[in-house]
């Protein structure tokens, strides 16, 4: 008898019941597009647009490990949906028909790379201000829960102009086909630690990238070069080493001090000195000299209100 692997995930329903969305509910399924990491696709749910990401590579995989995601995906959906904060995302499901593993289901909205590449004039210093108020509410949980994936496709933008964090714990889990973690691409966010945890030891209590329950070695401090990572590209409206095409050349480059040069005024014109020296301060190599997420915040709103007092004609002052 030839064994032949499901083609969905239906018969993991008894691990995440409570999260299945209707297969009959789910419309007009169209994929958007496809890394080595996640099929991405937008469909109608119940009358609302949403966005489907589904795990590549989990085709053939044996259904031990089919239910060991599941369980470490329900585990992070738990604690994401228990979350209540303006710029955080909101979790509708899990399609269990589309493949044979559970594929995230959210309501759509344009992401934050979208928007700078349709409206290059997006007050950017106002969506990064949204992504650290999320961020600070993530840290301050107790224990502090670590995005581990801040990039402009992470962060969608809403109707009124408000950042919310999405994701939330998701790269983190082993993916499939050999249960490792992210996209190769991904490297042009991450935190050098990330990449070779030998330049922080001391977190994992030996020389790993997973945590001793298999999860990526994620941090809060992870989190603030991330961001410095995610500012880049929004200023610049392009991804952290553009010029650079092999993701496994900006591996080496970030993990022995390098990275990105300055932009010039023209390819970011709303990039302050100030906002490019707090920048550098984030993705500061050693992950010790990175500012706490408070002190981000409150910096963020230092530029604001400097900003605003600019603007004031000289008139009324």
């Amino acid at each position: 008898m030839i064994y032949e692997p499901p083609c969905n995930a239906e018969n993991l329903i008894k691990y995440c019941s409570q999260y299945a969305l209707p297969k009959a509910d789910i419309l007009n399924v169209e994929t958007q597009n496809s890394g080595n990491a996640l099929i991405v696709s937008g469909a109608e749910y119940r009358g609302q647009l949403v966005v489907i990401k589904q795990w590549v590579g989990g085709v053939g995989i044996p259904h031990l490990s089919r239910v060991s995601f599941t369980k470490r995906l329900i585990r992070d959906l738990d604690r994401w949906r228990a979350l209540e904060h303006p710029n955080i995302a909101p979790i509708l499901g899990v399609a269990l028909h589309l493949s044979n593993l559970p594929a995230l289901v959210v309501p759509f909205h344009r992401t934050a790379r979208d928007v700078m590449a349709e409206s290059p004039n997006t007050d950017v210093l106002n969506l990064l201000q949204g992504v650290a108020a999320g961020l600070s509410y993530l840290h301050r949980q107790n224990p502090p829960i670590a995005h581990g994936d801040l990039k402009g496709s992470a962060v969608f933008v809403s109707p009124a102009g408000c950042a919310l964090l999405s994701d939330i714990g998701i790269p983190a889990i082993p993916q499939p086909p050999d249960w490792g973690f992210h996209g190769v691409d991904d490297a042009r966010w991450l935190a050098p630690e990330i990449m070779q945890p030998a330049l922080r030891p001391s977190a994992a209590g030996e020389d790993s990238l997973r945590t001793p329950d298999g999860r990526l070695l994620v941090t809060p401090e992870s989190d603030i070069h991330s961001f410095a990572m995610l500012a880049y590209e929004m200023y610049t409206r392009a991804r952290p080493f553009a010029s650079i095409v092999w993701a496994a050349a900006v591996v080496v480059r970030v993990v022995t001090g390098k990275r990105p040069r300055r932009p010039s005024p023209d390819q970011s014109p709303q990039l302050s000195s100030e906002m490019w020296e707090l920048i550098q301060r984030c993705w500061a190599h050693d992950y010790r000299e990175r500012p706490h997420i408070d002190m981000l915040v409150a910096w963020l709103g230092v530029f604001a209100n400097m900003r605003a007092v600019e603007r004031i004609p000289l008139s009324f002052l």
